[in-house]
């Protein structure tokens, strides 16, 4: 049992990867296992720009998000706007608000594909993989700027778990935990983990009274394992993100006034209460079967993200005729993958995959009008005499399909030479249909548009 008390910061630096020795000791390499590639390489012999965090170093550094891990990682940066939602760039890669990722994120080897699942809570993650650089011909939509993978722990025959606990000033605090073990011998497995994670924030509104920072996440995992045999194995997982905070928090700057946007001293005045709400449920069932030839993996996916917040503009008494904008967005995906990939005994390996996604999607967006220190209470057109006229009003449907098939070949010519060569063909058809009936003068109009793209890759490594 671990309780680790607040009101201390701890600076971990970790030592070079794979480099640990107690002091006075001479370092010894060890061997470092990663799984980017989709087979289980040694880090050293992979021809990846890799950066690797363990179970150890995650623990050293307290990484406990996203953000956490990206931020000790060399030409990676993420920045966030309200409670959920983020956007990550590598090497200067990013993606833009509401768009598609550039990042390729994968946990327990299953794709995210909405980019406002990244910014998560981790615990119980015992490997984080960040590979910097294109890897659109093993990944494929949306990972020209790189991946992500990140492996939780697995369940186990021993009955393991442990508990964690952080207190901080701001009403800061956290409680985490996780417990697994065997269910019905060495044939059925489970694991189940839960965090939650408060904090007030830094600063109060001073004209409501708020927290604009205040924030609280409440997730929980399981997964059951099952092994019929040595060659098959069955992991269905189950998760479950409940997110509540504040919106937008900023100060206004309005022209004339003399403000300087440097000035960090002017307090939060909006006389507006924001607040943003996020749900992601997710399912997943992952088959492995031991073949001859090598692994045959297949994989199904269910993804549930809905999203709402509204937000105050200009202080009232700063501008009477303000505005107030109340948001929506929902991304829903369905996903199938099956490959095959080939043991690792002999000097040429390779891998052969399909790919599907379903996508449906919703935004919809709505700015009113509104009296001195009442939001908007919901997402709908209100009448001009109502206390929030609808100033600006946009509903959109989107769905997608995406398929894609891909293959790659690795020769090994000796224990130090290396040549990999993969190619992806991606094609994907989207359409977006414009529901904003009794406002947009395009209501009802579809638009459907179709990209396919062949993404091929090619190394060379010596070690």
């Amino acid at each position: 049992m671990r309780v680790i008390l607040g009101f201390a910061l701890m600076l971990a630096m970790a030592a070079p990867q794979g480099a640990r020795a107690a002091k006075g000791e001479t370092p010894v390499l060890e061997e470092i296992t990663v799984v980017a590639t989709r087979r289980a390489t040694n880090l050293m012999e992979t021809p990846e720009s890799i950066s690797v965090f363990d179970a150890e170093e995650i623990a050293e550094a307290n990484i406990n998000r996203t953000k956490d891990f990206l931020y000790l990682t060399p030409n990676v940066s993420m920045g966030e706007n309200r409670a959920g939602e983020a956007w990550i760039s590598i090497r200067g890669l990013t993606n833009f608000r509401f768009g598609d990722p550039s990042v390729a994120y994968i946990v327990d080897g299953i794709q995210v594909l909405d980019a406002d699942g990244f910014n998560r809570d981790l615990f119980d993650t015992q490997r984080v993989e960040v590979l910097k650089g294109p890897q659109g011909a093993l990944y494929g939509r949306n990972a020209v700027g790189g991946a992500i993978v990140i492996e939780t722990v697995e369940p186990s025959e021993e009955v393991k778990g442990w508990i964690e606990a952080d207190w901080g000033n701001e009403n800061t605090y956290a409680y985490r935990g996780a417990v697994g073990g065997a269910l019905v011998g060495d044939t059925l497995l489970g694991r189940v983990a839960v965090s939650k994670r408060h904090t007030d924030g830094t600063f109060t509104n001073i004209n409501t009274g708020v927290h604009v920072q205040r924030y609280e996440d409440l997730s929980a995992y399981g997964v059951l394992r099952y092994k019929p045999n040595e060659t098959i194995t069955a992991d269905l997982r189950v998760g479950d993100t409940s997110i509540d905070g504040a919106g937008t928090a900023f100060v206004a700057q309005l022209t004339g006034e003399g403000y300087d946007a440097n000035d960090a001293s002017r307090p939060f005045e909006s006389d507006l209460e924001g607040f943003q709400g996020q749900d992601i449920a997710t399912a997943s069932l992952k088959v492995d079967a031991e073949l001859g030839a090598g692994t045959l993996t297949y994989s199904i996916a269910n993804y549930d993200m809905d999203r709402h917040y509204s937000i105050g503009t200009i202080p009232y008494r700063y501008y009477p005729a303000g505005f107030s904008q109340y948001q929506f967005r929902v991304f829903k995906s369905l996903s199938h993958e099956l490959r095959m990939t080939s043991s690792s005994d002999s000097d040429l390996q390779w891998i052969v995959g399909a790919f599907y996604a379903d996508i449906d999607t919703r935004t919809a967006n709505v700015v009113t009008g509104r009296p001195e220190g009442v939001s908007t209470p919901e997402l709908r057109i209100w009448p001009a005499d109502s206390p929030w006229p609808t100033v600006a009003y946009a509903n959109d449907d989107g769905h997608s399909d995406a398929y894609a098939m891909y293959g790659g070949l690795t020769y090994n010519f000796s224990d130090a030479l290396q040549a990999t060569v993969s190619l992806r063909y991606d094609s994907e058809e989207r359409t977006r249909k414009d529901v904003a009936y009794d406002w947009s003068p395009t209501a009802g109009e579809l638009v459907k548009k179709t990209w396919s793209e062949l993404q091929p890759k090619a190394s060379i490594s010596y070690s």
